[in-house]
């Protein structure tokens, strides 16, 4: 989809010997952007019936119409779930490695107002405020961590979408990636600093 792109899909059910559109979008209320979007119609009232359930195009500005993903069942109105979380394997100290999630929303209406939230070893580290999300779309967070010489063995990682209107809470949390601690094989000073004297530039650490 994207801008110019004006054709109409309809959901449409055959009972009672005869079709019915119960759904009906024009792919111009998507807006310029470009990539797969959401379109639902519901079958409340078909509960307990046999029917058949089609899909049906009018070309407006295009001949083609792409679907794909259908699925027939439950449904909510609001509900993120984060579906993909990535991290190395491995990090060293004081050079920042990215942490991202995969948040999709999988409810019928836009999702707004959430959080997405870092967790190392169960303590919240990061958080960034939500993009909105239109229906089926989905964003990627990426978050920068950085380990200090405190730090040691593996941590954990994982991300949690925090959204108060969400009905089906319990994909809100990513599965846990686990990254180490690279130690470096020669000591490290601390607490490095530089300064002007009369003798020029001094620099004064701590040693190991």
């Amino acid at each position: 989809m994207g801008e110019g792109y004006s054709n109409t899909v309809e959901l449409v059910v055959f009972h009672d010997g005869e079709w019915t559109t119960i759904a009906s979008v024009s792919t111009d209320t998507f807006g310029a952007q470009t990539g797969w979007h959401m379109a639902s119609g519901s079958l409340e009232e078909y509960i307990g019936e046999e029917i058949l359930v089609g899909i049906r195009t009018i070309a407006g500005s295009h001949m083609e119409t792409f679907i794909d993903d259908l699925y027939v069942g439950t449904t909510s109105g609001y509900d993120l779930a984060v579906t993909a979380i990535s991290a190395p394997s491995e990090a060293g100290y004081n050079k920042e490695f990215a942490i991202s999630a995969t948040i999709l929303n999988k409810g019928v209406n836009e999702a707004a107002d959430y959080s997405v939230i870092l967790f190392a070893d169960d303590e919240p580290v990061a958080t960034e405020t939500g993009r909105k999300l239109a229906p089926g779309a989905s964003d990627i967070y990426t978050f920068r961590h950085c380990y200090s010489a405190m730090d040691e063995g593996v941590k954990t990682f994982k991300v949690k979408a925090e959204y108060n209107a969400d009905e089906l809470p319990d994909d809100n949390i990513s599965s846990e990636v686990k990254v180490g601690v690279r130690i470096p094989s020669l000591p490290i000073v601390s607490s490095l600093q530089g300064y002007r004297s009369e003798n020029g530039i001094e620099l004064k650490w701590e040693t190991p």
